[in-house]
């Protein structure tokens, strides 16, 4: 995973800058720039920063869409497990 094309995508939904970002992390451009040298990957503790700063837990800025789309089908089975169980009457919970 590219971790600054990834930084990038957030921002785009989020309609922030990088500029934005900076003000609201007290993170310096040059921590940026400085991924950009690495290959576009950020440090891990950047990332828990930029994390803290936008109310997002750390595990969400790794998720993919393909991710999103199977946890939203196993939350959806589990909803529809939870309402048949809920119908079943108590000698069929067993």
């Amino acid at each position: 995973m590219n971790t600054m094309d990834k930084l990038n995508d957030i921002l785009v939904d989020r309609g922030l800058t990088l500029a934005a970002l900076c003000q609201m992390t007290g993170l310096t451009r040059a921590a940026f720039s400085n991924a950009k040298r690495r290959d576009n990957q950020l440090r891990i503790d950047t990332i828990q920063i930029v994390c803290d700063a936008l109310h997002m837990p750390l595990y969400e800025f790794f998720m993919s869409d393909e991710d999103w789309a199977e946890l939203d089908q196993l939350w959806t089975n589990a909803k529809r497990v939870g309402q048949h169980w809920n119908t079943a009457g108590s000698e069929r919970r067993v």
